[in-house]
């Protein structure tokens, strides 16, 4: 995974799980920790090189009458500096690796007390150069490079404030600490200014230097250009005096009192980011070409069915209840599983092969986990795949009910819906057409890639 670091995958493989086998066979747990490596985010050369050319770029923009210094002067007050695409379907998509270095031996030097971030605890770093991590270290999870070649997180405004300058073109897929990042930098009414780092290759917001932004506007997609060894933001804040802040308040935070955040995320935020089928066990890897998801909604009877539990900051002796639902809304298996250690990212996995008498339809895989109860839906003997230019896409259920989903490995599709005599009911980007709110009968869907490639399918409503 991620962040001015490497990732490693650590699998352990306990004997069983404790829990109810229902009806089926299922393997013993297999997962464990995926471990993220630290390097440097940004050699402190390359910092002294930004900071002399934003304090030039503020003087411009001044000069141009950009940035008025007699306008009132509110406190900055940071939105979560990620988002979700629309289109994106986890949970939740990511992890912090570091914060802020707080410790107290003079920065410059890599002796003396262990790191300290703004919690007291350890989550950050030196570098290797021997300088306190300046910032905050968000790394996606799980698939990272999955998320960044759909583009399904976004960079966004943290504040509003003025883009005093803007750095793209830089290769975007590296696994180790080299070249130049993609960036900007968003200066703000109060003075202070926001560093967004490491973000993709000509993703950026199409506005230029001296553009104003407002709180939560695009900025751009998280990648992993420049230092980096996996995608991730490294979000980097300083005052208007040009001092390091640590947006997040705690007691061993000595750069700046109070938090910079609406909402200030607690330390550790137990999360299930994601439930998902497989086909078979994933590939984790770096760049993207090594990775290899292995990601299955669609099954028939006596297939293989991988499912998988992927979390960030889970903790140990923490319990997790799993169900797995066939569309008749019976429980077809349910188990239980405690997390034996405390993990930064992790995941669980159990498989089964499904019985040649399974249901047809839309099953659902649930878990309850730190007070929330997450989904994920699969489908069995329901799907229908159709080429489509040299791939193939599936369409599935069908007949149904209601939503009509489509599986492709292109990028970008274009559904258009037609009702029988051919007029146009829809067109849509998404991956799915609901049809809940139209009368039961037949429907043509018609599915085309960028490359003009169409496909057209016989949908019925039930």
């Amino acid at each position: 995974m991620i962040n001015c670091l490497r990732s490693t995958v650590f699998i352990l493989i306990m004997i069983a799980a404790t829990g109810i086998i229902a009806q089926t066979s299922r393997s013993s747990v297999e997962g464990g920790e995926y471990y993220i490596e630290n390097s440097e985010c940004l050699l402190d050369v390359d910092r002294q090189k930004v900071k002399r050319q934003l304090q030039e770029n503020i003087y411009a923009l001044k000069v141009a009458g950009k940035i008025n210094e007699s306008a009132n002067k509110s406190i900055v007050s940071f939105k979560w500096p990620l988002a979700k695409a629309d289109n994106f379907t986890f949970n939740s998509y990511y992890g912090i690796s570091n914060y802020v270095d707080h410790n107290p031996v003079a920065i410059g030097s890599q002796y003396g007390p262990s790191n300290l971030d703004y919690f007291c605890g350890n989550k950050t770093y030196d570098t290797e150069s021997g300088y306190n991590h300046a910032g905050v270290d968000i790394f996606l999870w799980p698939f990272e490079w999955y998320m960044v070649d759909n583009d399904f997180v976004e960079v966004v405004a943290a504040a509003p404030g003025v883009i005093i300058d803007k750095q793209d073109g830089f290769e975007d897929d590296h696994c180790s600490c080299e070249g130049q990042w993609n960036a900007i930098y968003v200066r703000h009414d109060d003075g202070s200014v926001a560093w967004y780092g490491h973000m993709k290759r000509n993703s950026l917001t199409s506005k230029e230097f001296g553009d104003t932004v407002a709180a939560g506007e695009y900025l751009g997609v998280v990648a992993s250009s420049g230092c980096s060894t996996g995608p991730h933001l490294h979000f980097e804040v300083y005052d208007a005096d040009n001092n390091l802040v640590d947006p997040f308040a705690g007691d061993c935070n000595v750069l700046n009192s109070g938090t910079w955040w609406e909402e200030q995320r607690p330390y550790s935020m137990p999360t299930l980011n994601a439930i998902l089928t497989h086909e078979a066990i994933p590939v984790f890897g770096c760049p993207s070409s090594f990775e290899n998801p292995k990601l299955r909604d669609y099954f028939d009877p006596l297939d293989r069915v991988f499912t998988a539990f992927y979390y960030a900051d889970q903790e140990a002796g923490q319990i997790t209840e799993h169900r797995i639902l066939t569309p008749s809304g019976l429980v077809y298996e349910e188990w239980t599983h405690v997390s034996p250690d405390s993990y930064n990212a992790s995941y669980w996995f159990w498989n089964r092969i499904l019985p040649a008498d399974a249901e047809n339809g839309m099953w659902t895989v649930e878990a309850d986990f730190a007070g929330e109860t997450i989904t994920h839906n699969f489908f069995v003997g329901v799907s229908a795949t159709h080429n489509l230019g040299t791939s193939e896409i599936n369409i599935f259920p069908n007949p149904t009910s209601d939503i009509v989903y489509i599986k492709s490995d292109n990028q970008r599709l274009m559904l258009n819906l037609f009702d029988a005599s051919g007029k146009r009911l829809m067109v849509s980007t998404e991956r799915s057409i609901d049809l809940a709110a139209f009368a039961n009968g037949v429907y043509l869907l018609m599915v085309e890639d960028t490359d003009g490639n169409k496909t057209v399918e016989r949908i019925t409503k039930i």
